[in-house]
């Protein structure tokens, strides 16, 4: 797995959404390596991060919402999330679309490297 090198708890993509289906939805922890990553609106016109990750086996969408997104914008400005960064976030999986949400509240965080 590409995130043996980095101090986390090794938690795929499938085991987030076992864990978010068991808890009817609830927050899971994901952890994976950026592969891409686009600013976007909606068609109200309220802007919103699309955040592709991978854990070396499958990859995932994490949508991030204009309140959350408003506590990256920094971050994202100054590219402190570039492909191949190792991160974490809490999430909520929406099984019928197949994506995460990043939870309310939330933020992404980067792993360290052992």
């Amino acid at each position: 797995s590409p995130l043996d090198v980095y101090k986390c708890d090794g938690i795929t993509i499938a085991q987030a959404k076992e864990a978010a289906i068991k808890n009817g939805g609830g927050e899971v922890k994901l952890e994976g390596l950026i592969k891409d990553h686009t600013l976007a609106e909606t068609k109200n016109g309220k802007p919103f991060w699309k955040v592709w990750i991978t854990d070396g086996i499958q990859d995932a969408l994490i949508f991030v919402w204009e309140r959350e997104l408003a506590r990256h914008l920094t971050e994202i400005e100054k590219d402190e999330y570039p492909k191949g960064a190792a991160v974490q976030m809490f999430v909520e999986y929406d099984e019928k679309r197949g994506t995460f949400t990043l939870a309310r509240g939330e933020i992404i965080g980067r792993l360290k490297a052992r």
